[in-house]
Order: structure tokens, then sequence, then C-alpha cells
């Protein structure tokens, strides 16, 4: 798949399957340098875990599929509830960046802020009142909500979702 001069880590190349785990194929890597990769476009970026973790599910997944939010909303994976309406459903982040980091999604598969459509515009104002309201319930405060889009946004899971972190006194810039 990709070379890279000056390698020092060797993740194993993953495939995305339909329930949104990775599944390890035997005798096959993919080679990254822990500080730089060059992106598809060629440019130099500097990796994170994040950075390389939406590559990697950009790369093998086709948008619309099945992700591991849509698992969690049909209850095939078990998820801490945070809230649930007709529209959207919250729950406990598995990876915290604070003290309190929770996901609001919707249940509609909207894979992209980007991809949103005229007509979704109400269920868009409802994810953010709903992560506005728990986030001023459980961080009083002040807190952070993140929305990341596309593989230079550093989207890891392809179903919109806003993160609500706090907890702790945020830093600026995010990243």
């Amino acid at each position: 798949f990709f070379f890279f001069p000056r390698m020092r880590r060797v993740l194993s190349l993953a495939l995305l399957t339909r329930a949104s785990s990775f599944t390890l194929l035997p005798r096959t890597s993919l080679y990254f340098s822990p500080s730089t990769c060059r992106h598809f476009t060629g440019s130099r970026h500097n990796m994170s875990s994040e950075d390389s973790k939406s590559m990697l599910t950009q790369a093998l997944s086709t948008e619309g599929q099945s992700t591991i939010f849509s698992k969690i909303l049909d209850s095939t994976i078990p998820s801490t509830e945070v809230y649930s309406d007709d529209l959207c459903y919250a729950f406990e982040d598995i990876n915290p960046a604070g003290p309190v980091h929770f996901l609001v999604i919707p249940r509609k598969l909207i894979t992209r802020v980007s991809k949103a459509e005229e007509d979704d515009k109400a269920l868009l104002g409802h994810l953010m009142y709903t992560a506005g309201r728990l986030g001023r319930e459980r961080c009083p405060e002040g807190f952070r909500l993140v929305v990341n889009d596309g593989v230079e946004g550093a989207q890891s899971v392809y179903h919109l979702h806003v993160h609500v972190i706090g907890g702790r006194q945020m830093t600026w810039p995010p990243g």
C-alpha cells in the first residue's frame, strides 16, 4: 500500500468489517513513521493515533455502510447511555479525552456534517441543543463541543457525532 522512508513502526493492515471492528489480515503490513506520513495528496502531516485511525478508516471503508454507532443504536454493541430520545442517542466515550466525555449521535445515518442535506437542518439543531443541554448539566463550569469531518478533520467513525468534553480546563488551539 504505502512506503515511507525511515520506518519505525509497523501497523498490521486492518479491514473495517460491517460491524466496524478491525480484523487483522495475515502477512500484510502498513508502514508508518511515528511522526510523519505522506497523505494521499503527497503532503507531509504530523500523525497522532487519531490521525492514523482516521486515515485507515477512510481508506478501508465505504461511507454509508453500517458503523459501530449503528451497532450501538440497534443494541448489538453495548454502551453506557447518557440520554435518548426519538432523534438522537448520547453515550459515554470509550476513550475519554477528559473527566466528562460523551457522544451525541443522530438515529438517522448522516455520515459527515459536510454531507448533511437541507432537510437535516432541524436534526442538526436538535443534536447541538441536546449536546448543549447535557453539557450544562454535567459540566456547569463549561465544556467543549467537537465535530470531526473527513480525513483531515480526523473523523474515525463515519456516522455524524458530537463530542461533549469537559470537567477540566480546555486549552487552545485544540489540535
